[in-house]
């Protein structure tokens, strides 16, 4: 619901309701979301590259939007933002991810400012809307870049993962109502994948770094 002021001296004000977000168009299938990592992978444009890191890391668009050089770490990403308490946050990445990253924002100019991209959100959203015509995604007019956040999330859950680590992952609360409802969804759409790439295997090596240090992590 949003407010709009249509008289400064009458203060007459104008009350608008947004209807809420449909379910289908929050959530994507498994194999969709991973024909988008494919293919934001094969691009150097840097609304990819961005778009690349929001499916891989679950991120809000402003966290990796605000991003600058020196929070590519050695096998973590660094995030700030101010939503909520947990934001500021190191999330574990791989390696070789977040070189071949490195190595596609090299084809671009360095900015004085140390940030990486500073993109408008309306110009991620046409490169998100062309990404989803090329992965055959077209009719799914409502789908937008926090769908890669909710599938990130339907993901680890699916893989039971415990929801503190979620959490921490993506620097909000993640109920139990919220895991009761995606698990099984999740698992159905996992199993509908038909291919494997490697948006898949990057999920998989988050699973095996969770299971290998789990005492670590919580």
């Amino acid at each position: 619901m949003r407010f709009y002021r249509l008289h400064d001296r009458h203060n007459i004000m104008l009350q608008h309701f947004i209807p809420a977000k449909k379910e289908e168009d929050k959530y994507i299938k498994i194999q969709e979301y991973l024909n988008l990592i494919e293919y934001f992978k094969s691009r150097d444009e840097k609304s990819y590259i961005l778009l690349y890191i929001l499916a891989i890391t679950g991120a809000r668009f402003s966290e990796v939007n605000n991003m600058k050089y020196e929070d590519f770490k050695f096998g973590t990403i660094h995030l700030t933002g101010t939503k909520t308490e947990n934001v500021h946050r190191d999330m574990e990445a791989n390696q070789k991810v977040i070189e071949l990253i490195k190595k596609k924002l090299g084809k671009h100019p360095r900015r004085m400012d140390g940030c990486l991209f500073n993109l408008s959100h309306n110009g991620s959203k046409r490169f998100m809307n062309y990404a989803k015509k090329r992965t055959r995604m077209e009719h799914k007019k409502g789908v937008t870049t926090y769908a890669l956040r909710h599938t990130h999330c339907s993901y680890l859950i699916s893989q039971s993962i415990p929801i503190e680590y979620i959490s921490k992952r993506l620097g909000e609360f993640v109920s139990q109502y919220y895991t009761r409802i995606l698990r099984p969804s999740a698992r159905r759409t996992e199993r509908t994948a038909e291919s494997k790439g490697t948006g898949y295997f990057f999920l998989k090596t988050l699973v095996t770094y969770w299971t290998r240090n789990i005492v670590k992590l919580l």
